[in-house]
C-alpha cells in the first residue's frame, strides 16, 4: 500500500504531523461524524494509520480497543515516538492485515482508498469484521476535487492527483457490495483544515501531503509563492474549510 513514488520511511514520515494534524475544530466535526458509530465492544482498526492521527482520537473514545496498522516502518516510528500510547501499532497492509478472521467490530480508514488493491482490500476488510461490524471509508473522492482549496495554488499536484486515478465513491461502493457488506450511506463533513490562508501555507509547506511531495520542487515553490503572497493580501482571510466523504458499510 502505498503511491507509486512516495518514500513514506522517508522525509514525508517525519513531517506528516506537521502538516496533516487535526485541529480541535477539526477533531469535533470527526467526532460529531462518527462518535455514535463507535461499537461499546470490540477492536476498532485504523487500517493505513499513518503516524496515528485519527487512531489517537480513537483511543480517547474507545481505550485499549485500537489497532493501528501502518506498512510503512517509518510512520509507525514516527508516531510511536511523537505519541506513545496505549495504541497497539501493527504492520500490515489493507490487503493484508495481520488479524484473526472475525476479529474486529469496525474498521476505519482515511484518505487511503487510491493506495487499495479495492477489490482485496474489500475481500480482507470482509474476513476481519465481526458479524453485524462497520466499515468507515473516510476520503477525498475525486467529486470534490474542485471544492479543495489547496489544488487552486498547485495545479500540477491536482493533475497528478487525477493522473493517479483515485477510485470514485461509486466504485468503493460497488467493490465492497461485491464481497457481501451493505452499504448504509454517504456523508459530506466540512473540516476546518487551518485558521486562515497563512496559517494553509505554513501546513502546506511541510509537504505532507503525497502529491505535493511528487512534483517538481520549482511547481511546490511556486504554489506555495502564490499562497503566501495571497494570503498577506487578503490578511490572511477567512478560516479554510475542506470537504471529507465518509462512507458507511456493514458486513
Amino acid at each position: 500500500m502505498g503511491a507509486a513514488g512516495v518514500d513514506y520511511d522517508g522525509e514525508i514520515s517525519k513531517q506528516y504531523e506537521q502538516g496533516r494534524s487535526l485541529s480541535p475544530a477539526a477533531v469535533s466535526t470527526w467526532r460529531e461524524a462518527v462518535g455514535d458509530l463507535i461499537p461499546d465492544t470490540g477492536l476498532i482498526a485504523d487500517v493505513g494509520a499513518g503516524t496515528g492521527r485519527f487512531a489517537r482520537q480513537f483511543d480517547l473514545l474507545a481505550p485499549g480497543r485500537v489497532l493501528a496498522i501502518e506498512p510503512s516502518s517509518g510512520m509507525r516510528g514516527s508516531a510511536q515516538r511523537s505519541h506513545p500510547g496505549q495504541v497497539i501499532w501493527m504492520g500490515g497492509s489493507a490487503e493484508r492485515m495481520p488479524l484473526a478472521d472475525s476479529s474486529v467490530q469496525l474498521v476505519w480508514t482515511a484518505f487511503t482508498a487510491h493506495y487499495f488493491d479495492l477489490a482485496a482490500a474489500a475481500s480482507e476488510f470482509a474476513r476481519v469484521l465481526a458479524p453485524g461490524g462497520q466499515v468507515l471509508v473516510w476520503h477525498a473522492f475525486p467529486d470534490i476535487f474542485d471544492g479543495l482549496e489547496w489544488f487552486r495554488w498547485f495545479p500540477t499536484a491536482r493533475a497528478l492527483a487525477d493522473q493517479q486515478g483515485v477510485p470514485s465513491a461509486q466504485l468503493v461502493q460497488r467493490t465492497f457490495e461485491d464481497v457481501g457488506m451493505i452499504f448504509e450511506g454517504r456523508t459530506e463533513h466540512h473540516m476546518r483544515i487551518a485558521d486562515d490562508m497563512a496559517v494553509l501555507a505554513d501546513r502546506l509547506a511541510h509537504r505532507s501531503i503525497s502529491t505535493l511531495s511528487l512534483i517538481s520542487d520549482e511547481d511546490f515553490e511556486q504554489g506555495l509563492t502564490n499562497l503566501r503572497a495571497h494570503a498577506a493580501e487578503s490578511d490572511g482571510g477567512d478560516p479554510v474549510y475542506a470537504v471529507n466523504v465518509m462512507l458507511r458499510f456493514r458486513a
